[in-house]
């Protein structure tokens, strides 16, 4: 916040950037459309202005040989963003979102079976979070590989090849998903309170993007979820 009073608001690159000034000195200096955004997340205004194209998907992660690797290192050099960035309309901008997943794990037991499964279940989960262990031992490369995927199949981005129209498969990189025999993965998107919203071609603008798959072809989502009631 500024102790000071506004006296005067200017733009420079063309308008990109705002710059706030005091009596004093130059108080504020931030790129028009960040602040816009700023200011879209905290008040009750319509923010369609700065809804948000997906355009390409793509995923940092360590190596063995470059284990500090992060999204930042990434993008340098980095073809397909140069490539956005080169084809862009004058009157766009191009913004870069850096996301983190955290995984999450739901089991369903057939009441009608033993108990052992069940047991054994939740043994290893306590035991994991004492040794604060991975429980299904899923390493991150494939979390962020699976998740990379989804995102990419469900927004179809008009930058990206990989995955948009063959996810999931057990030919993939996340074959430790398959060996696991897990049933489905979820992926969830939500830009509340962020001041913008995603959309693509293929899905339409929200704040909040449910991204589901299940893994057996033959496994209908929504009756995984669903409960048998006696008639």
């Amino acid at each position: 916040p500024m102790e000071e009073m506004i006296v005067r608001v200017s733009f420079e690159m063309n308008d990109q950037y705002i710059i706030i000034e005091t009596l004093t000195k130059p108080a504020f200096k931030a790129h028009a459309a960040l602040l816009l955004q700023t200011f879209l997340a905290q008040s009750e205004m319509d923010s369609s202005i700065i809804d948000l194209q997906v355009l390409y998907i793509g995923r940092a992660f360590g190596l063995k040989e470059t284990p500090t690797r992060n999204v930042f290192d990434r993008l340098q050099h980095h073809e397909t963003v140069q490539k956005i960035y080169s084809e862009r309309s004058w009157d766009t901008d191009v913004w870069l979102t850096a996301w983190k997943f955290s995984p999450n794990s739901i089991a369903f037991f057939d009441p009608n079976e033993s108990n052992d499964d069940l047991k054994s279940y939740i043994h290893n989960l306590v035991e994991s979070k004492k040794n604060n262990t991975s429980f299904l031992q899923i390493s991150d490369k494939q979390n962020i590989a699976v998740a990379e995927a989804a995102l990419i199949n469900y927004f179809k981005p008009i930058y990206n090849d990989k995955f948009k129209n063959n996810f999931p498969s057990s030919d993939h990189e996340y074959k430790e998903y398959y060996e696991l025999g897990l049933d489905y993965v979820m992926v969830e998107l939500d830009t509340s309170g962020l001041g913008f919203r995603l959309w693509s071609e293929e899905a339409e603008v929200n704040k909040e993007h449910i991204i589901k798959y299940t893994f057996n072809s033959e496994q209908d989502f929504k009756n995984m979820f669903s409960f048998y009631q006696p008639k």
